[in-house]
């Protein structure tokens, strides 16, 4: 507005035109100061920001995932349950569309299963299409974290085998063998639900720590994960043997206090089987 003032308005007072010019100048400022004030009253609160961004882009999956999202926020916080077909409705629409992310359809679980609601019918079917065919993004890893955790801790009335169903459209992605570590982070999360999984299966957790640790092999956290699963596993010659290769990665000494950590455990571990064996002579 500034740029544009500076360009028609005269130099002297005498210049043809010149109410015509001051005019224009007002009608700028009047459609600029509408423009703003519109846009301060879309943003006044951020439901009604959500309802405007999702209104004006309908084929915007962050924006109709936000809108979703903040209704289901209002159902579990506030415990608005009248509105779930409006949240069911926004987040079905973000996880249909092109470049979308199992988020809104992770979203859409928890809240059901938090509130009791029967898990909206082909839910997973549609969020296993995604996973399938759509690029793995940061959003879909951390959508699976959080449903395993969900389901790990008994919050969410979900199966096992629909889980892994998802896991399994995931390692089927075309795009997946490009990306290391992003197959890495898939199959420690897949790990996590195998080790939360009742009867627990820790033998095919280690499998998938270890799958992870050889796809990216210098990330030391995976190695560590590894150990991990030794210590639950209560296994003291696998904990001290992939405490060694932990080991070998402490490059500048970055992990000594993990190292320390896993050490005491160990050690806890060989201590207290000494003790039962002990008693058992």
């Amino acid at each position: 507005l500034l740029a544009a003032t500076s360009l028609i308005f005269p130099l002297y007072q005498n210049a043809p035109s010149l109410k015509l010019r001051y005019t224009f100048c007002g009608m700028m400022t009047l459609a600029f100061a509408g423009v703003t004030l519109q846009r301060s009253w879309d943003w006044r609160g951020p439901m009604s920001l959500a309802l405007t961004e999702a209104y004006y882009h309908p084929r915007s999956p962050n924006a109709t995932y936000q809108l979703g999202q903040l209704y289901a926020n209002l159902i579990i916080v506030e415990h608005k349950k009248g509105i779930l077909p409006m949240a069911r409705d926004a987040l079905l629409q973000s996880l249909a569309l092109p470049n979308s992310t199992v988020i809104p359809g992770t979203a859409l679980v928890m809240t059901e299963s938090q509130i009791g609601h029967p898990i909206t019918p082909g839910l997973f079917k549609r969020m296993e299409n995604v996973l399938q065919t759509e690029h793995i993004s940061p959003p879909d890893t951390a959508g699976l974290s959080s449903l395993v955790d969900c389901y790990t801790h008994r919050h969410c009335s979900v199966s096992a085998k629909k889980l892994e169903e998802l896991f399994k459209a995931a390692f089927a992605n075309r795009y997946l063998p490009d990306m290391p570590g992003k197959a890495a982070d898939l199959h420690v999360i897949y790990g996590n639900l195998l080790a939360g999984e009742q009867p627990r299966r820790l033998e095919d957790a280690r499998k998938q720590m270890l799958t992870a640790a050889a796809l990216v092999p210098q990330e030391s956290q995976y190695r560590i994960n590894v150990v991990i699963i030794d210590l639950a596993m209560e296994n003291a010659t696998l904990a001290q043997q992939d405490l060694a290769a932990v080991r070998k990665l402490n490059e500048f000494g970055l992990l000594d206090g993990q190292i320390r950590d896993l050490a005491t455990q160990l050690a806890a571990l060989k201590a207290d089987q000494q003790t039962k064996k002990s008693k058992l002579q």
